[in-house]
């Protein structure tokens, strides 16, 4: 399943791969340059203009939960 959320538009986006802009779909596993793996696991679209959003991911080495910027994943929110 796609991870969607609507921004502060009332627009439904969609967490996309910044490179190739296919969709990030929800447990989708990605190893970070320093090693770390990363469950990506929802995430919130921008609240105003200004904003990046956020996501949601889960450390699997480490077994922490935590927010990130999208950027964090290789990630953005786009209206598709």
């Amino acid at each position: 399943m796609n991870i969607t959320s609507e921004n502060w538009a009332q627009e439904t986006q969609t967490l996309v791969d910044i490179d190739t802009k296919e969709p990030i779909p929800q447990g989708l596993v990605i190893t970070r340059d320093d090693g770390k793996k990363l469950m990506v696991k929802s995430g919130i679209a921008p609240h105003k203009p200004s904003s990046t959003g956020r996501v949601y991911v889960e450390n699997m080495d480490e077994g922490w939960d935590q927010t990130f910027f999208p950027d964090v994943v290789n990630a953005e929110w786009v209206t598709l």
